[in-house]
């Protein structure tokens, strides 16, 4: 089992708006799952904020509600304001502890592929998340992906490939391809415009295929 991550927060009543809610730096929230009635209350915004960009949708969090026991709850659902971007809304999902669920989980990039600092190619990813299934206390936050493997622009890393902790499993196993090295595509150098004549002031420009009076022509001589 990772980090440990514990959240406090507190019974919500009719009164408590959610606007008013979000004005005092708190949001709305809601836990329901394994046998649990649908709970609303409210946590610190900040707080959570915190939390999730540690924690994200795939680990393990203690929700502490007043001075109630502890729920096992993972993050569910983030609503966010259309406009201003701020957090709107929380869903979080109690977890039975001995059942196996589904989540999804970051993808971390890791080490150095030759074939992009020796050869000069790309990293093309295809998949930045993908789910997993485990037991609650098996969750993890991220998994990472070891790209030294790729040393020409021929290897791959596939999902059948991804290195999984002990109880750790994919929830669809293939053989799709995770991540390659691709070549630059070196751009030309735009051709240079075609230079038009201009015609002295005040000379008429002669018409085009017709050649030069005669007088023209000992003027310029």
């Amino acid at each position: 089992m990772g980090e440990e991550f514990n959240l406090s927060a507190w019974s919500r009543t009719e009164k408590d708006k959610a606007k008013d809610l979000r004005k005092a730096g708190f949001v709305p929230a809601v836990v329901y799952g394994s046998g649990q009635k649908n709970l609303n209350f409210k946590i610190k915004a900040l707080d959570f904020a915190k939390l999730f960009e540690r924690a994200g949708e795939s680990s393990l969090i203690n929700l502490k509600i007043d001075d109630g026991a502890p729920l096992k709850v993972v993050v569910k659902e983030v609503e966010k304001e259309p406009i201003k971007g701020g957090l709107s809304h929380i869903d979080f999902y109690k977890v039975d502890m001995k059942k196996k669920i589904t989540v999804e989980v970051e993808l971390n990039f890791a080490g150095e592929a030759k074939a992009v600092t020796e050869l000069g190619g790309v990293l093309a990813k295809t998949k930045d998340n993908v789910e997993i299934t485990c037991l609650p206390d098996k969750l993890i936050s991220r998994l990472d992906v070891d790209i030294s493997s790729l040393n020409t622009m021929d290897d791959v890393i596939k999902m059948s490939d991804l290195k999984l902790p002990e109880g750790v499993e994919l929830a669809s196993e293939t053989d799709e391809v995770l991540v390659s090295v691709v070549e630059t595509v070196k751009e030309e150098a735009p051709a240079a415009p075609a230079v038009e004549a201009v015609p002295v002031e005040g000379e008429a420009a002669p018409a085009e295929g017709a050649a030069p009076a005669e007088g023209e022509k000992k003027k310029k001589e």
